[in-house]
C-alpha cells in the first residue's frame, strides 16, 4: 500500500547531525523534508534532498515561535522533527502550543529531559533507582576536588561538565595537583564541574528509540577506531548484541518514563562486572547512519511513532561502521585497521557523501571548525 505524503519540518537544521537524519530520510519518496534555521548558511540548504529552506530571523522566542507556526501551515507540515537536546527543551516547555496544530516528534518531558541531559543529576538518578552509574560529585569550586573522599574517589577520577558534547573539557587526572591546569568553563550552558570515579575498563554505547517508558528500537555498537580525543565518539564502530547492557538501559528508560530518541554511554567495570551509565544524550547523533545501515532506521521510526503508527518489526545486524572523514584525517592508523580487520570502503559512509556532496562536504568543514 502506497503511503501518503508526510511533510517533515526540521527546525534546527543548523545542527551538524542534520545531515546525518537526512541520509536516513532520503530514500523515501514520500517524505518531503522541509527544515529551517537561524542560519542562512546551514548545510541542509544546500541538500539535494530538501523540500524547501526557510532562513529565521532572531527577534525573541514568541517570534521564532510565530515563525515556526507560520511554516506549519504554509508548508502543510506533519510532523516536527528536531534534532538537537536544546530544541528538545523548547518544544517539550511549548508542547501543547504545537500540539494543537500538527504532529511533534515524539519526545520526553521537560523534567525527564532535565534528569537525562545533566550528568550529576543523572548519576544521581540512577542512584536512587539501582541503576548502576560511577560515583559522582558536584564541585561548586575545582579546588574543592582535593576535600572529595579519597576512599571514594582514588585517583585517577574524571572531571567534567554537567552538561557537554564531544569530550569538551573532560579530563582524567592522575593526581590531585593535575586540577590547577583546568581552565573554568567559559559557557554558561554546561554548568560546572562534577568529578566521577574513573572506571576501569571499556565503553559502550546504546542507541534507541521510546516511548512512555518502553524502547521500541534499539542498537548496541562499541568503538574500534578512537579519535584523537578519547573522550570524543569513536569514529569506527562494531555492533553487537549484549543483553546486560541493553536491561540496565532499559530500566533506566523505564524509570524516567522517557520518550524520544537517545543515545547512552555507557563504561563496562571490570572491577564490578557490570556496565555503568555514564551519560544520555537526547538528541540524534554523529553515528545514525550506521544504526541505519545495521538495520535500524532511527528517523524514519520516529516519525511513524509521532504519527501514531504501528512500527515494523526491526532487528540490528552485526556490521562494521567507519566515518569516511575521519579515516581520511587518521590516514596513518587506517593502514593498521586495514591489516587487522577486514576492512572495505563499503563500511563507510563515502556513498552518502558522494549522493550530496555539496551539502555533505560543507557539513563536514563546519563540524571541523566547531
Amino acid at each position: 500500500m502506497k503511503r501518503k505524503l508526510i511533510n517533515v519540518l526540521i527546525p534546527d537544521t543548523e545542527s551538524g547531525h542534520t545531515m546525518a537524519v537526512v541520509r536516513c530520510l532520503k530514500g523515501f519518496t514520500e517524505i518531503k523534508l522541509h527544515g529551517c534555521s537561524f542560519d542562512p548558511k546551514s548545510p541542509f540548504r544546500y541538500s539535494l534532498y530538501k523540500e524547501s529552506f526557510t532562513t529565521l530571523t532572531d527577534k525573541g522566542k514568541e517570534s521564532y515561535i510565530k515563525d515556526l507556526l507560520a511554516l506549519v501551515e504554509s508548508k502543510n507540515i506533519d510532523v516536527i522533527l528536531p534534532i538537537d537536546e536544546d530544541s528538545y527543551r523548547f518544544f517539550a516547555s511549548h508542547k501543547k502550543v504545537f500540539q494543537a496544530n500538527t504532529k511533534l516528534a515524539t519526545l520526553s518531558t521537560e523534567g525527564a529531559l532535565a534528569i537525562a541531559t545533566n550528568k550529576y543529576k543523572l548519576a544521581k538518578f540512577c542512584e536512587l533507582h539501582g541503576v548502576p552509574a560511577p560515583k559522582t560529585e558536584y564541585l561548586n569550586d575545582l579546588m574543592e576536588l582535593n576535600q572529595v573522599n579519597q576512599q571514594s574517589f582514588p585517583y585517577p577520577v574524571i572531571v567534567k561538565p554537567e552538561t557537554g558534547w564531544g569530550g569538551k573539557n573532560v579530563h582524567k587526572l592522575f593526581k590531585k595537583e593535575e586540577v590547577e591546569a583546568i581552565k573554568p568553563l567559559s559557557d554558561p550552558k554546561q554548568g560546572t564541574y562534577i568529578v566521577q570515579e574513573f572506571i576501569e575498563g571499556y565503553d559502550i554505547d546504546m542507541s534507541f528509540l521510546a516511548k512512555n517508558g518502553e524502547i521500541l528500537a534499539h542498537t548496541i555498537q562499541k568503538g574500534f577506531l578512537k579519535r584523537s580525543n578519547r573522550f570524543a565518539a569513536a569514529a569506527g564502530v562494531q555492533f553487537l548484541k549484549n543483553e546486560a547492557v541493553y536491561n540496565g538501559v532499559e530500566k533506566l528508560v523505564n524509570k524516567l518514563n522517557f520518550s524520544g530518541i537517545a543515545h547512552v554511554d555507557l563504561r563496562y567495570d571490570q572491577k564490578e562486572g557490570d556496565f555503568k551509565i555514564i551519560e544520555i544524550n537526547a538528541r540524534y547523533w554523529g553515528s545514525l547512519i550506521a544504526s541505519h545501515l545495521s538495520g535500524v532506521n532511527f528517523p524514519f521510526l520516529h516519525i511513524l511513532a509521532a504519527l501514531d503508527e504501528d512500527l515494523p518489526p526491526v532487528t540490528f545486524q552485526p556490521i562494521r561502521y567507519m566515518d569516511f572523514v575521519s579515516v581520511i584525517k587518521m590516514r596513518k592508523k587506517i593502514f593498521s585497521v586495514k591489516k587487522s580487520a577486514d576492512f572495505n570502503w563499503k563500511d563507510t559512509d563515502l556513498k552518502f557523501i558522494l549522493s550530496d556532496p555539496l551539502a555533505e562536504i560543507y557539513n563536514a568543514w563546519k563540524r571541523r571548525i566547531r
